[in-house]
């Protein structure tokens, strides 16, 4: 077997995501030292290797200096097996219930501060077709449900690439430009457990958390379908649809 640097390095940094696939069940995450211990390997080369990391979007460091699996790190988990089955699962969850509110449906997560789509029904959604989505989202992240979600139920580290990565929301969301002015803005939304907002062209918007503490995923599963202002029982459906849907995820997602 090829014994050079390079293979040593690459080596070296599977053995670390080995430690957050299958050592870090609660996503408490691993500081610099106690990675160290773990591994054996030197804190600078470490250092280095875990930098190399970050930057490829496989982990993540939060305010604390821990380092976390990221959402891609998790997806991936999600994919090998003995889970193999666990996306095209989700993805008839997600389907059967965008046909039952014959509305399209939104998978979605965060990665750096971005809100990413995962799975989203197509515009054809009344026939429950879903499509993959890995696409930058623009400040959808204050504008839609699913993104005042994400930011609402945020860990701190995730809030701090959240607001470097997009300043405070200002006009997009309650002209909010004070760190404890979000922080009301998330109080409400997170006590309430859900998000509604009634869009352009009578479209009634909603969204509510999906979280997976075994893997430290945080998602936000969110639905559009026409409806009127002021209609509540309306937004009372939709959003105990979207409930019962995320937590039919969230359980696949804890096997």
């Amino acid at each position: 077997m090829d014994n050079s640097p390079y293979v040593r390095s690459v080596l070296k940094a599977l053995h670390i995501l080995d430690i957050f696939g299958f050592d870090d069940p609660l996503g408490e995450g691993f500081s610099l030292s106690e990675l160290s211990r773990r591994t054996g390997i030197a804190s600078n080369t470490l250092c280095k290797i875990l930098k190399t990391l970050v930057r490829a979007e496989y982990l993540t460091q939060d305010s604390a200096h821990r380092y976390h699996a990221s959402h891609k790190t998790c997806m991936i988990q999600m994919v090998t097996a003995p889970h193999a089955d666990l996306p095209d699962q989700i993805m008839q969850i997600i389907r059967a219930r965008s046909r039952q509110l014959a509305a399209p449906i939104y998978f979605t997560t965060l990665s750096f501060g971005e809100r990413k789509m995962v799975l989203q029904t197509s515009d054809s959604a009344r026939q429950g077709d879903v499509i993959r989505f890995d696409a930058k989202s623009g400040d959808f992240i204050y504008t839609k449900p699913t993104g005042r979600i994400l930011v609402s139920f945020a860990n701190s580290g995730q809030l701090n690439d959240i607001l470097a990565r997009w300043g405070f929301p200002e006009e997009r969301w309650n002209d909010i430009h004070s760190l404890p002015e979000l922080i009301r803005a998330r109080e409400v939304i997170r006590r309430q457990g859900f998000c509604v907002l009634h869009e352009a062209n009578d479209v009634l918007a909603a969204a509510v958390p999906v979280k997976v503490e075994r893997c430290n995923f945080l998602g936000a599963l969110g639905a559009a379908r026409p409806g009127q202002t002021g209609r509540q029982q309306e937004e009372v459906s939709l959003v105990a649809q979207l409930r019962d849907c995320a937590d039919q995820i969230a359980a696949v997602l804890s096997r």
